[in-house]
C-alpha cells in the first residue's frame, strides 16, 4: 500500500471504528487526512473499496499484534492470556455499528472478508497449537485442523460486539467459558497445571472505563 493510501486508510479506520461506516463521509476522511475528496477517489474507486482496505488493515493489525505477543511470551498459554486481554481491551472501544454497517450495506464484502479472514486465522491458530504441542502444553493426539476451527469459532463469539460488555466480571466469564474451558480440554497435565496457575494470577487486566 502506498503511503498516501495508508494515511487515508488509517484515518478512515479511526472514524469507522468510532462512528460506524454509514455515517462517515469521504469528505470527513479526506479532511482528516489533510487532502481533498478528489484525491480519495483517485486512490479508491468508491467507498466500498476503501472499506475493504480498512477491513484488511484492521485484521492485519490484529494478526501482527498477536504474532508479536506470541513471540515475546514465555509459552503459548501465557500468550493466550495476553492476546485475550489485548483484544478485549481493543474491542471495547469499537462501535458495534462498524460491523453492523458492513454486514448490512456491503453484504458481499462482509461475506468475502469473513471467509478470507477465517481461513487466515485458522492457519494462525493451528500454528499456535503446534507450538503448544512442542512446548508440552497441548495434547499431541488432537486433530489440529478441527481443534483450530473450534477455537476460531469460540474466539469469534468471544469478540462479538453483543457479547463484550464494559464489565470485569462479564469479561472474565467470556474468557473462562468460551476460551479457557475449551483449551483445558486439549491440554496436557502440564498445560492444565499452568492454566490453573495463570487463572489464579488474574492476568486479565481491568477494562479502561
Amino acid at each position: 500500500m502506498e503511503p498516501l493510501q495508508q494515511r487515508f486508510v488509517e484515518c478512515a479506520v479511526k472514524r469507522f471504528l468510532a462512528y460506524g461506516v454509514r455515517s462517515v463521509t469521504m469528505d470527513q476522511i479526506a479532511q482528516d487526512a489533510g487532502a481533498s475528496k478528489r484525491t480519495v477517489y483517485e486512490l479508491f474507486s468508491d467507498k466500498e473499496e476503501l472499506v475493504r482496505a480498512c477491513i484488511q488493515y484492521f485484521e492485519e493489525t490484529r494478526s501482527n499484534e498477536a504474532t508479536a505477543i506470541i513471540a515475546e511470551s514465555e509459552n503459548v498459554l501465557i500468550a493466550l492470556f495476553k492476546i485475550a486481554n489485548h483484544h478485549l481491551q481493543v474491542f471495547q472501544y469499537i462501535n458495534p455499528l462498524f460491523f453492523q454497517d458492513i454486514e448490512r450495506f456491503y453484504p458481499n464484502l462482509w461475506k468475502d472478508c469473513i471467509y478470507r479472514n477465517n481461513i487466515e486465522k485458522q492457519k494462525e491458530i493451528k500454528k499456535f497449537l503446534e507450538i503448544g504441542i512442542e512446548q508440552g502444553f497441548i495434547r499431541s493426539d488432537i486433530h489440529l485442523a478441527i481443534a483450530a476451527r473450534v477455537l476460531l469459532e469460540h474466539t469469534n463469539l468471544a469478540l462479538a460486539p453483543d457479547i463484550i460488555r464494559h464489565s470485569e466480571d462479564n469479561r472474565r466469564i467470556i474468557f473462562e467459558n468460551l476460551i479457557i474451558n475449551y483449551v483445558r480440554g486439549i491440554s496436557t497435565d502440564a498445560g492444565l497445571k499452568l492454566l490453573q496457575e495463570l487463572n489464579q494470577q488474574s492476568l486479565l487486566k481491568p477494562l479502561n472505563n
